[in-house]
């Protein structure tokens, strides 16, 4: 009897036992049956089969990616798309060539410009300037720029070298040390020759304001609020004993050549360019200028600037206005007339302006990034605005010119121009009042 008991407890747990398996093994199935038919209605699929119609399973087809959108457009945050003749100089302050990361895998490139230049009784061709500039970033808040410069394939110049520094990431703030530009007028800071319309640059920015100016020298730059920024060196002087009648400062300008410890100036710019295609700009200088000459001493070159560009719309324009202060200009004739006695008398203050005017033929074309540009410009360079009290200052008159041409750009580094010049008013030394010339330049 006992055994029978024990037989039959055991069958009875057996039969349990495979009677609970059987329902789980039903439930797992219902389970995935369940996921599978889910999954066959949320994701598109097919059925791949066999020659003898046997399926081998599903085959997932995912549907196209579509560009993720954000939950609220109107809040996302959008920068409007910058118009295709917009200058980017003008939201950057920064020139072309100083730009370190414009596209270039290895900060190294170059520009360059040739001109023809048909006078009266001569004409002259010329390899006006080669450069080339290179860069390199040590880290993302050190980094070095120079640039070296070939004119007329005759004069070796360094056109600028310096050590640039912005070590806090939070303050909008730089510093610049070396052979630095002088940050006056429009073409001494954006001076790549596609950049300004005419063959050569103007006469304003060869006299009254020699460009290319540099001098060795340390400073700081940085952003105020956006779209107003400022730039602020000290640096070496200037050397008055060299200033001209009819050439004005230019010919005492170390330009990094002759550096002159006990001279000492100090200039700075400061822009606003917060309007698109915008830009509004001021600038000072003032320093001594060659106190190593007793009868020099205490003389000073005082320098105020103005300019203004518009670009926008196929139209470009630009304004510029300087003024030069020579404290002592007196003293300096004295000096000059030791060794020329009939030299003419340094004018005290001298100044220049011009306003230039252009427009892209090719603007109102959708499809196209070329222009061509025809512009005109007015100028008055005035080196002896007012002669200093000496005796026999000598004659002269204030050059004006105006300034007609074109000039294509296939791409925004490559230019091929055409001017003509005509002389209004004065003498500039060529043997006639018309100048016709032709040019090209590029930048990389």
């Amino acid at each position: 009897m006992r055994t029978f008991l024990l037989s039959f407890g055991l069958l009875t747990i057996l039969s349990g036992s495979a009677a609970a398996q059987q329902t789980t093994q039903q439930t797992a199935q219902q389970t995935a049956q369940q996921t599978a038919q889910q999954t066959t209605e949320q994701t598109p699929s097919t059925v791949a089969v066999q020659a003898d119609g046997k399926s081998v399973g599903p085959v997932i087809s995912l549907p196209a990616e579509e560009p993720s959108e954000p939950a609220n457009p109107s809040a996302a945050p959008s920068k409007p798309a910058l118009p295709r003749d917009y200058d980017p100089t003008m939201a950057t302050g920064q020139a072309f060539s100083t730009d370190l990361g414009s596209g270039r895998r290895i900060p190294i490139g170059a520009y360059g410009e040739t001109h023809l230049v048909m006078l009266k009784n001569d004409t002259q061709f010329t390899l006006r300037r080669i450069v080339l500039f290179f860069g390199h970033h040590f880290t993302d808040w050190a980094s070095v720029y120079s640039e070296l410069e070939v004119e007329n394939v005759s004069r070796f110049e360094i056109e600028q070298s310096y050590l640039e520094l912005q070590p806090f990431r939070k303050v909008p703030i730089g510093f610049r040390v070396g052979l630095v530009l002088l940050p006056l007028s429009i073409v001494n800071l954006y001076h790549e020759p596609p950049v300004f319309h005419s063959v050569d640059r103007p006469t304003m920015d060869q006299i009254i304001i020699p460009t290319t100016w540099r001098e060795f020298g340390a400073g700081v730059f940085g952003t105020i609020v956006d779209g107003l920024r400022y730039q602020v060196y000290v640096v070496t002087g200037a050397d008055g004993s060299k200033f001209s009648a009819d050439q004005g400062i230019s010919p005492g300008l170390s330009r990094g050549f002759v550096v002159n410890t006990q001279n000492a100036a100090v200039t700075g710019r400061i822009n606003y360019s917060r309007i698109l295609g915008f830009d509004i700009a001021g600038s000072f200088y003032y320093g001594s200028a060659n106190q190593k000459d007793q009868n020099l001493d205490g003389v000073r070159l005082g320098i105020v600037e103005a300019d203004a560009r518009f670009q926008r719309y196929g139209m470009m324009l630009r304004a510029q206005y300087a003024r030069t202060f020579i404290q002592g200009a007196d003293r300096i004739t004295q000096v000059i007339r030791q060794s020329t006695p009939t030299a003419s008398a340094i004018g005290s203050q001298g100044q220049g302006f011009y306003g230039e005017a252009g427009y892209n033929v090719l603007y109102p074309i959708q499809n196209t990034t070329q222009q061509l540009i025809l512009f005109g410009r007015y100028e008055y360079v005035d080196t002896r605005a007012v002669v200093a009290e000496v005796t026999d200052p000598g004659n002269s008159e204030a050059l004006q010119f105006f300034t007609a041409g074109l000039s294509y750009r296939p791409i925004l580094e490559l230019a091929f121009k055409f001017d003509y010049r005509r002389t209004l008013k004065g003498n500039d030394g060529t043997g006639g009042n018309d100048r016709i010339s032709f040019g090209a330049a590029f930048m990389y």
